[in-house]
């Protein structure tokens, strides 16, 4: 592991110190999406109560301050990579990557070990903060659950391999503070034995005011957004708009979101082309942020077709943007949305009726809005700080386990 001080981080012997912990499953290169979020976010929040480390490996941090002030543009956050302590570990040394059943259970493994390796490094630590999911960690511990790793059947395996490598079980995650994404997911953890879940939201950045526009001035447009992959189920979405543009209910349909199935994004292009698409569907691919809020502010009508999606940033972030999101009837989605039967959809005719219906009353266009708008609140950066926080108290005031 390589460590990075911040030039002002010094020892405050008033302040607790917090160790937050940013430890992926999988292999990605890049933080994105609504995990970075989250974990700017922590940051930020415990910034102002604590001395903070960063421990994580992410191995595309190698200058921390220009990370640190990309994620704050980003995400509209003022972490101080001056008072940041931060900790990367090297790219993992795997003998398996090559075989899909036991790729995921050997990272299990390793991601734990890892893990051990940081509570004998930093002892100091009076209370730690996994931003990504259930970690078998030992003292003071809070781990934000976007959905539990202890769900996949593969995770059985790597818990018996955990207790025979290491002499340490993973299970015992399930014993420590969690913070789940939504009512949905913490169901889920409880279904799996995780027993001390609340439900924290993650924030969702408002766009620049000076790019939402008034609704009467918004183009009736409807826009998807997310990984172009088979589970975003975007060719449902694009049925459902050729749908309302045939009818005449909307004027284009925005697809946005990076290209990371580029056969699955090939086969959404032929089926554009094969419903007539190429003048009213308009593939953007992946928008830097600032652009993002732009368009989600100069249309009106949002659809995102994730079966049981665990939160789903995408609708938040139309709400959030003035939009009225439509999304699939399942997961924590329909939680953004206050669980309104006008914006829940279970297949291709059902959800084209329901855009079609607001679309056409303008009074349950309003009163939806209206419903949005104090929905959004959920969702705001504050709430979630100041929750983040009060987190921070409970644990302080527990003894070490």
């Amino acid at each position: 592991m390589t460590w990075e001080r911040g030039a002002n981080m010094v020892e405050r012997p008033s302040r607790p110190f917090v160790t937050v912990v940013q430890m992926s499953y999988h292999d990605h290169r890049s933080l994105s999406g609504g995990g970075l979020g989250v974990l700017m976010h922590a940051l930020h929040a415990l910034q102002d109560v604590a001395s903070v480390r960063l421990v994580t490996n992410h191995v595309g941090l190698e200058d921390v301050t220009t990370w640190v002030a990309a994620g704050n543009e980003t995400y509209g956050t003022r972490v101080r990579a001056d008072e940041l302590e931060v900790g990367v570990f090297a790219p993992l040394r795997r003998r398996f990557k090559r075989v899909p059943k036991v790729t995921t259970l050997e990272l299990h493994v390793l991601r734990h070990r890892q893990m051990l390796h940081v509570h004998r490094v930093l002892s100091d630590t009076d209370a730690w903060f996994s931003v990504n999911g259930e970690m078998a960690g030992r003292g003071r511990w809070m781990q934000y659950v976007h959905y539990p790793v202890q769900s996949s059947r593969r995770y059985r395996f790597a818990e018996r391999f955990a207790q025979f490598l290491l002499g340490h079980r993973l299970r015992n995650g399930r014993s420590h503070r969690s913070l789940a994404n939504s009512h949905w997911t913490r169901e889920v953890c409880v279904q799996v034995g995780i027993r001390d879940v609340a439900v924290v939201y993650p924030p969702v950045v408002v766009p620049d005011p000076a790019v939402l526009l008034p609704w009467d001035e918004r183009a009736p447009d409807l826009v998807c957004m997310g990984r172009l992959v088979r589970s975003k189920r975007i060719e449902v979405m694009l049925e459902v708009a050729r749908r309302l543009h045939d009818a005449g209910t909307i004027q284009r349909f925005h697809v946005v979101g990076p290209e990371e199935d580029a056969a699955y994004a090939a086969s959404l292009r032929d089926q554009v082309a094969a419903v007539g698409g190429e003048d009213w569907v308009v593939m953007h691919g992946a928008l830097p942020r600032t652009d993002v809020g732009r368009l989600l502010g100069s249309v009106r009508y949002g659809i995102h077709a994730q079966v049981d999606e665990h939160f789903g940033m995408a609708p938040a972030e139309m709400l959030r943007a003035g939009c009225i999101p439509f999304v699939h009837d399942s997961g924590g989605q329909v939680e953004i949305v206050a669980r309104e039967p006008a914006l829940r959809f279970t297949n291709v005719e059902d959800a084209a009726q329901k855009v079609q219906a607001v679309a056409s009353d303008p009074a349950m266009a309003e009163r939806l809005r209206r419903l949005l708008e104090g929905q959004g609140e959920w969702f705001s950066e504050d709430r979630f700080a100041d929750e983040i926080r009060g987190e921070l108290k409970r644990a302080l005031r527990t003894d070490r386990a």
